[in-house]
């Protein structure tokens, strides 16, 4: 079963865009709450993490979009 949604829609899901905003709302609030070089460095640490899923997800709909592209050719 194949699905009808573009790339994009199925690689932001609303389990990544859930992901994304926890590491990011725990970042801040560990940067904002400890205040240490640990606190700045974990915070700071769990922004990263919301980068890299963002990131990811980019690259996931990009290589969605690629095997949307080979299944059209392959049906000709």
């Amino acid at each position: 079963m194949t699905d009808r949604r573009s790339p994009w829609r199925r690689a932001f899901s609303p389990v990544i865009w859930g992901l994304a905003a926890a590491f990011l709302v725990a970042g801040v609030a560990v940067m904002l709450l400890v205040r240490s070089n640990l606190g700045l460095g974990v915070g700071a640490g769990l922004c990263g993490i919301t980068g890299i899923v963002l990131v990811s997800a980019v690259f996931l709909a990009i290589g969605y979009g690629e095997d949307d592209e080979r299944a059209a050719r392959s049906d000709d």
